[in-house]
């Protein structure tokens, strides 16, 4: 597997934590369990299309990788983003929490803007993300 597949799989677990709708704020503990839930669906979902990708043990060229991750990873992780914003944080944490969308938005835009570069392994625009992420709890996001 190549360094590519590496950052898909560092990748497939970026979510984001959302300022979502009006219900009543979660509690961190719900929150985290919640989004890790969330990211690990979409993480398994990205995991199977690899496999696909590289089944019978060839590797796909740039093309193919370019296009696994705009036409896979990205749409998914733009999802995960989605499907946490519909979560309520703790209202001591928006602020935080914000911070995390931001960051997690702006990786996937800048992905988005060089996918080549991504795919090619050149940069990971994903880390800062996957460090709040992480920092805030969301183990299965940031991995």
């Amino acid at each position: 597997m190549r360094k590519t597949f590496a950052i898909a799989a560092a990748v497939a677990g970026l979510g984001v934590a959302g300022c979502g709708g009006d219900d009543e704020a979660l509690t961190k503990a719900e929150f985290v369990k919640q989004g890790n839930a969330i990211c690990a669906k979409g993480n398994a979902e990205i995991e199977k299309k690899v496999e696909e990708l590289i089944a019978g043990g060839k590797e796909p060229d740039m093309d193919a990788q370019i296009a696994f991750f705009e036409d896979d990873v990205l749409p998914n992780l733009q999802g995960q983003i989605d499907d946490l914003g519909e979560l309520t944080p703790p209202e001591a944490d928006e602020g935080e929490v914000e911070a995390i969308i931001a960051s997690a938005q702006e990786a996937i835009d800048k992905a988005e803007e060089d996918l080549e570069a991504v795919a090619a392994a050149e940069e990971d625009p994903f880390a800062d993300a996957n460090e709040k992420l992480g920092a805030y709890g969301l183990s299965k996001c940031a991995t």
